[in-house]
C-alpha cells in the first residue's frame, strides 16, 4: 500500500508558479492564432476555388448548350443531305437509263469511202441512175449484214471523190460512152436514201483524205455512232491516222477498213480489222485506155470502072492482140479456097478483147488510073492555144447576160446543175436549182463559167468541162474583162488589155 501511494504522488504534477502558467498561456494563444489564420486562409482559398468552379461550370454549360444546338443542326443537315442524296441518286439513275436510251435511239453505222480509190463495179456505172440505186441498196444490205445489232441501226454512207476524175476514169477506160452516164449513177446513188451522199470535193485529191479523216474524228466522238467503215485500203498515207485510232481504247473496236484494191502494207501493219464487199467494189484498177480495133488496109489506086477484088487468102489475114491484152484470142482464119466473112462488126463480136486486124488485099490492075480527089483543107484557126484547142463558140444575148449578172448570193444559178446535169451537192448547194433556163440563158451561164480558168488548162481532158481553157473576153484583140484571171499566154498573141493586169493571180503558178 505504501508503494502505491508513493507512485501516485510521483505522477501528480508538481505545483508551479503563476508565471509558468502565463508562459504556457501565451504559447496556447500563439498556437490558437496560428490555427485561426490557417482556417481563415483555408476559407479564403475555398471561396476562390468555389468562384472559379462556378465560372468554369457556367462556361462549360454554355459550351454544352452550344454543342447541343450544333449537334441538332448537324443532325438536321444530315437528314436533309441524305434526303437530297437519295433524290439525286434517283435522278442520276433516271438520267443514266435515259442516256442509254438516247445512245440507242438514233444509232447508226458510218461508211466513208474514197470514191477515187474504192471503185464501184462497172455494171453499176453502166446502168446510170438505176445502177446508182442498185449499188446503194446492195451496200446498205451488206453493211447491215456485216454489223448486226439488236436495236434498229441506220446506215449513213458518204462517198467522197473528185467527180471529174471519177467520171473521166470510167470514160477513158471505155466502160461508159459518155461521162453523163457516171453523173446519172451518182444522182441515183444520192436518191436512194437521205443518209446517202456522193460528195464532190473538186480536183484536189488531198481534200478527199482530209474530209474522210475529219468526218471520222467527228463521228467517233458521237455515242450514237456504233461503227465506222473506212474505204481507204489503197492509200498508205492513212496509216498514221489509223494507228492513232487503234491505240485509243475508245475507238479501236469501232473502226474497220473496207478493202477494194489490195490493202497497203503500212495499213496492214497497224493490225486494224479489214473486210471486203467484192460483189460491189472492184478489186483491180481501171484500165487507162480502152481496147480498140484497128484494120490496116493499104492504099489502093481507084479504078476508073468497076472492078472486082479477089478475096484475100488465109495467109494474108493476121491478128494482132490489142494493147494491154496479151492473152487476146486470135480471129479464126478462113480455110483455103473459102471466102472469109471478115467485117468490122464480126471482129468486134468475136474478139474479147477485140483484136487488131491487118488485112493485106492485093490490088488488081485497073484499066485506067483514077484521078485522086482534091483534098479539102479545113481553114486553120488564127490561134491555137494548145492541145485542147479553142473552146466551142457561144452565141450570147447581151441583155440576158446582164440580167444573170444582177443575181446575187444564193440567187445565182448553179453552173454545175444547169451545164453538167444534177448538182451532186443537192440541198447543200448554196446556188439556185429551182429554175428552168432558156437556151440563151444556158449560153450566158456557160459564158460566165468560162471566165473561171480550168485548173488543168489546155491539158484538160474532160469532155464536159465547163471552165475556160483560154480567155473568152477577147474582142478585136482587146481583153475586155476588168479582172481577167487568165495568164497572158492564154490570150491570143498581141492581145491588149483594156484594164491593168492584176498580177496577183496571173503570175506563173505560174
Amino acid at each position: 500500500m505504501a508503494s502505491n501511494t508513493q507512485g501516485s504522488a510521483a505522477a501528480r504534477p508538481q505545483p508551479q508558479s503563476i508565471m509558468g502558467f502565463l508562459s504556457r498561456y501565451h504559447e496556447f494563444v500563439g498556437h490558437n492564432a496560428s490555427t485561426h489564420e490557417f482556417v481563415r486562409d483555408l476559407l479564403v482559398y475555398a471561396e476562390a476555388a468555389e468562384g472559379n468552379f462556378v465560372e468554369d461550370r457556367s462556361r462549360l454549360r454554355k459550351q454544352m448548350e452550344d454543342l447541343t444546338l450544333d449537334l441538332k443542326g448537324a443532325l438536321k443537315s444530315k437528314r436533309e443531305l441524305q434526303s437530297r442524296w437519295y433524290d439525286l441518286k434517283d435522278r442520276l439513275n433516271f438520267l443514266s437509263q435515259g442516256q442509254d436510251a438516247v445512245k440507242d435511239r438514233n444509232a447508226y453505222i458510218l461508211v466513208l469511202i474514197d470514191g477515187n480509190g474504192l471503185l464501184f463495179r462497172e455494171h453499176f456505172i453502166k446502168e446510170g441512175a438505176e445502177g446508182g440505186r442498185m449499188a446503194a441498196e446492195e451496200l446498205h444490205e451488206a453493211t447491215l449484214k456485216k454489223f448486226s445489232y439488236e436495236e434498229d441501226v441506220e446506215v449513213v454512207i458518204k462517198v467522197v471523190a473528185s467527180v471529174a476524175n471519177f467520171s473521166h476514169a470510167f470514160k477513158q477506160g471505155g466502160y461508159v460512152d459518155k461521162e453523163a452516164k457516171v453523173l446519172d449513177f451518182i444522182a441515183g446513188f444520192n436518191q436512194f436514201r437521205a443518209s446517202f451522199d456522193f460528195v464532190d470535193v473538186g480536183v484536189d485529191k488531198e481534200q478527199v483524205a482530209l474530209k474522210i479523216r475529219d468526218s471520222t474524228r467527228f463521228h467517233l466522238r458521237n455515242y450514237n455512232c456504233k461503227h465506222v467503215l473506212l474505204g481507204i485500203s489503197h492509200e498508205a498515207s492513212h496509216a498514221p491516222f489509223l494507228s492513232g485510232l487503234i491505240r485509243d481504247d475508245r475507238t479501236k473496236q469501232r473502226v474497220t477498213i473496207l478493202e477494194g484494191l489490195p490493202t497497203a502494207q503500212e495499213i496492214l501493219d497497224t493490225g486494224i480489222v479489214i473486210t471486203s464487199f467484192r460483189t460491189i467494189f472492184r478489186t483491180d484498177r481501171l484500165r487507162e485506155k480502152p481496147y480498140r480495133v484497128r484494120v490496116a488496109v493499104p492504099s489502093l489506086p481507084i479504078p476508073a470502072g468497076p472492078s472486082k477484088v479477089p478475096p484475100p487468102s488465109a495467109a494474108s489475114i493476121s491478128t494482132v492482140p490489142s494493147e494491154g491484152s496479151p492473152n487476146s484470142p486470135s480471129v479464126p482464119t478462113a480455110p483455103s479456097g473459102a471466102r472469109p466473112n471478115l467485117s468490122y462488126a464480126s471482129v468486134i463480136q468475136k474478139a474479147s478483147p477485140p483484136p487488131q486486124v491487118a488485112a493485106a488485099i492485093p490490088p488488081k490492075k485497073a484499066s485506067a488510073p483514077a484521078r485522086p480527089a482534091a483534098p479539102t483543107k479545113k481553114p486553120a484557126p488564127k490561134w491555137n492555144p494548145g492541145p485542147r484547142g479553142l473552146d466551142a463558140p457561144l452565141v450570147i444575148d447581151q441583155g440576158v447576160l446582164e440580167k444573170l449578172k444582177k443575181r446575187r448570193d444564193n440567187q445565182k444559178l448553179c453552173n454545175n446543175h444547169f451545164l453538167r446535169g444534177p448538182c451532186t451537192k443537192g440541198k447543200d448547194c448554196c446556188f439556185e436549182h429551182n429554175y428552168k433556163p432558156s437556151q440563151a440563158e444556158k449560153n450566158a451561164i456557160a459564158y460566165l463559167a468560162r471566165m473561171n480558168p480550168c485548173t488543168n488548162g489546155q491539158n484538160c481532158e474532160l469532155d464536159n468541162c465547163i471552165y475556160g481553157h483560154h480567155c473568152p473576153t477577147v474582142v478585136n484583140g482587146v481583153c475586155m474583162h476588168p479582172n481577167c484571171r487568165f495568164r497572158t499566154e492564154e490570150h491570143p498573141p498581141g492581145t491588149r488589155f483594156k484594164f491593168p493586169r492584176n498580177y496577183s493571180h496571173t503570175s506563173d503558178q505560174d
